[in-house]
């Protein structure tokens, strides 16, 4: 269809970035994602799709793959330092209205569903960003520099673009006291319906089943335009 919007230029293929190329390109409007990474990053903790975003889900079509690709988790259980179960709750309020997804299949589902209604360039990143009166001019790393209307910055923690539009992020940061890491543990859990936790103060670990893919990264077929 003939598309006389805004010209948006989106960095980073992520959850946020493919979901708004997706509505923004449905709503009419010239789309472009640049991905620094060759592929979808499979790294990342499982995403709860519930409430707002569940609603999002059904309006981009996508919510039978979903269900398809979600994870079988339905509880939590805490246990003490010997292992021992001491208490429990329900991971959904909703076993209808929402799902837990790996981070790997939600970014794939998503950025193949937006494929369609916008223009997707991996291996490619923004080095410069000049704001003139009537958009932003755009320099890339290996790409021609082009001319948007709008430039959004999707691309998660570290931004580049943020860096570009306002400076060091050390001039932002702001320490919350908190440190988080996820690793592959490499051997099936017991069960693949539950979540593990021992929990004492100013420390956490979590054992969660996943979906054995956690650490690879997977391949988006999108010819490059270029």
């Amino acid at each position: 269809m003939q598309r006389d919007g805004l010209s948006v230029l989106i960095s980073g293929a992520g959850v946020a970035g493919a979901t708004l190329a997706a509505l923004l390109g449905r709503a009419g409007h010239r789309v472009t994602v640049v991905e620094r990474d060759q592929g979808v990053r499979s790294s990342g903790n499982p995403v709860d799709v519930r409430g707002a975003a569940y609603q999002v889900a059904e309006r981009l079509g996508v919510m039978s793959r979903l269900q398809d690709a979600a994870t079988k988790v339905r509880e939590l259980i805490f246990v003490d330092d010997a292992g021992r179960r001491v208490a429990s709750m329900r991971t959904r309020r909703r076993e209808d209205r929402e799902v837990e997804v790996p981070r790997a299949d939600l970014s794939t589902i998503l950025v193949e569903t937006g494929r369609g209604d916008a223009e997707f360039l991996f291996d490619e990143m923004i080095t410069q960003i000049h704001p003139d009166g009537a958009g932003v001019e755009v320099l890339f790393d290996r790409a021609v520099s082009r001319h948007f209307d709008v430039v959004v910055g999707a691309d998660g923690i570290h931004s580049g673009v943020r860096r570009l539009a306002f400076g060091p992020e050390a001039e932002f940061l702001q320490y919350l006291g908190l440190y988080v890491a996820t690793a592959q543990l490499g051997m099936p859990l017991e069960r693949d319906d539950v979540v593990i936790m021992y929990n004492e103060p100013g420390t956490a670990v979590a054992l969660h089943p996943g979906s054995g893919i956690l650490g690879r990264r997977l391949p988006v077929s999108i010819p490059s335009p270029h």
